[in-house]
């Protein structure tokens, strides 16, 4: 029988010595600072552990300082991290032999990232935010969103909305005007990941000042022992004929081998656009040095594409049409430019994408389900994607857990588009 913490019956005299014993268990069997720092246990007659706010330094917890000097940077934001009870004991549950609690094994567990992308053609979002972030039903660990055309005051509602709770906080947010990307992660992870480096391509015409909004941004940091690269991007849009294919292609393989680049100046800046962000670990880390920036997404173990990519289905209208109409949207994958780009190998090299089973997400009359109904009649296609890759040389594990659309959302001509990766066999830092 397990003991939860939470608002419980007062302890009796014998299961407080057992609380307590339990607790010293697990500073002990941790043997880690970082966390033991989190897993302070007062026994009360009023409730069943309860956490001491006055949080202890290693030395106070151990007796004596159990980290190197590299470390202390990291300790030192552990402490300051935990405002509640819950960004520590998510779950946490105890036997009354003192074996290991949820916590002891979330440490190897698998990492949840809820991504979404959305070009929200400068309109606002009024009241769909759980919808978009999948709040209601959703116990991710980071949250990744790309936004294009945004409207002006999304960056303030994503960093002061509390839609996710106080479990969370904004890590980092990566803007250049309408394009933007934000990274938000549960609190309890926060000690976990490195301070993220910044950086933006631009793919503009005349030196990249005129349509700047056009190019990518990206975020990368360390989780635990693994590197990891978001890049959210617009790419070219027009037409579907091939001069526009190869323009989106060449864009790509632009930003590709700009970002995080030594020409492109390996990072705009080391943190975050957004004030008030949640701390994270004061150093890069090893897997963050100069020479790994440089070629960071052919090192990364895994790299994120997020976007409206632009790229169209090569069919007429009236075909494209009778095939959604009937539910056979599958029978227009072989006309999906990029699936034929990837095919080809012209662009996405070794990027993995889940199955196209959603009906397109470009272009609706805004607040329907009505496909584009101007004088343009654009062909519906799906623009808006999600992609990743898997460092050739990194033993980490990605698993697509779902690709879909929200259709709740009609304020846009488009649908944003959402992807849950999991990823397992996460190695854990390596202190040098």
């Amino acid at each position: 029988m397990g003991m939860c913490l939470g608002k419980c019956a007062p302890l009796s005299p014998h299961e407080r010595e057992l609380w307590a014993c339990c607790g010293r268990k697990i500073i002990k069997g941790l043997g880690d600072a970082e966390t033991a720092q989190l897993l302070v246990f007062n026994a009360s007659e009023n409730g069943r552990g309860i956490i001491r706010r006055d949080i202890k330094t290693e030395a106070e917890v151990f007796g004596y300082s159990t980290v190197s000097h590299k470390d202390t940077a990291m300790a030192k934001c552990s402490s300051r991290l935990v405002a509640d009870s819950d960004a520590v004991f998510d779950e946490l549950v105890l036997t009354e032999r003192g074996e290991k609690s949820s916590f002891l094994q979330s440490q190897s567990r698998d990492l949840r990232v809820y991504i979404v992308t959305w070009n929200m053609n400068g309109k606002a979002l009024v009241n769909n935010i759980s919808d978009l972030l999948e709040a209601d039903g959703g116990h991710h660990d980071l949250y990744i969103i790309g936004l294009q055309e945004a409207h002006n005051s999304m960056a303030e509602f994503l960093v002061n909305d509390d839609t996710l709770g106080e479990k969370y906080s904004l890590v980092s947010a990566a803007v250049m005007l309408s394009l933007q990307l934000f990274i938000i992660a549960r609190k309890s992870i926060l000690p976990h990941i490195s301070k993220p480096l910044l950086d933006k391509v631009s793919v503009g015409g005349l030196g990249g000042v005129v349509g700047r909004q056009k190019g990518a941004v990206a975020v990368a940091f360390r989780y635990k022992g693994v590197s990891l690269l978001f890049i959210a991007c617009h790419l070219a849009r027009n037409a579907a004929h091939e001069a526009n294919v190869d323009e989106r292609n060449a864009q790509f393989h632009r930003i590709y081998q700009n970002v995080f680049s030594k020409q492109n100046g390996a990072g705009l800046c080391s943190g975050s656009c957004i004030k008030n962000a949640a701390a994270v670990a004061d150093e890069p880390g090893p897997c963050m040095d100069h020479a790994f920036r440089c070629s960071f997404i052919e090192q990364a173990d895994m790299v994120v594409w997020l976007g409206d990519l632009n790229y169209r289905v090569e069919m007429n209208r009236n075909s494209v049409s009778f095939l959604i109409n009937h539910k056979l949207e599958e029978v227009l994958w072989s006309k999906d430019q990029l699936s034929r780009a990837l095919k080809k190998g012209q662009a996405f090299n070794g990027f993995i994408e889940g199955p196209l089973s959603f009906k397109p997400t470009y272009k609706f009359d805004v607040g329907t389900d009505n496909y584009d109904s101007s004088h343009k009649e654009r062909v519906p296609s799906w623009t808006d994607r999600i992609l990743y890759k898997v460092g050739s040389s990194s033993d980490l594990r990605v698993d697509m857990r779902g690709y879909n659309s929200i259709n709740s959302i009609k304020t846009s001509d488009h649908r944003p588009v959402k992807a849950l990766l999991t990823l397992s066999n996460i190695k854990e830092n390596v202190v040098q």
